[in-house]
């Protein structure tokens, strides 16, 4: 059992903050591949029957599953460069604000992603 601190990233140790992006970037994957399976087999599954999805709903959760990814990217590039480039108090609530905004965006593509997934 690995215990991991989640969501903390203050200026420390580059080896604490290599191992928590690469964490939460393999978590992101792990969710969007898991996504990606359900839509694909929804798409299988309804394949040349009267419930079968357009393709339009379907780029429209493939653009969804980008967001979700790329907002963490987005998030790991803000601390890296923040990590880099400003060690001083205002830098820790520009970590902390920028992790919550994050935070609710991630929450709100995965409700979004969930709800729609079921909703097909």
């Amino acid at each position: 059992f690995i215990l991991v601190p989640n969501g903390t990233i203050t200026p420390g140790d580059i080896n604490d903050h290599l191992f928590q992006m690469s964490w939460g970037l393999f978590w992101r994957l792990g969710q969007a591949f898991l996504y990606l399976l359900f839509l694909e087999r929804l798409k299988h599954s309804f394949k040349h029957t009267k419930y079968a999805s357009s393709h339009r709903t379907f780029c429209i959760f493939y653009i969804g599953i980008s967001m979700f990814l790329a907002s963490y990217i987005i998030k790991s590039s803000i601390y890296c460069y923040l990590y880099n480039h400003n060690h001083d108090e205002d830098t820790d609530s520009l970590y902390a604000i920028v992790g919550d905004i994050d935070m609710g965006i991630t929450q709100i593509i995965d409700l979004s992603l969930s709800i729609g997934i079921m909703a097909l």
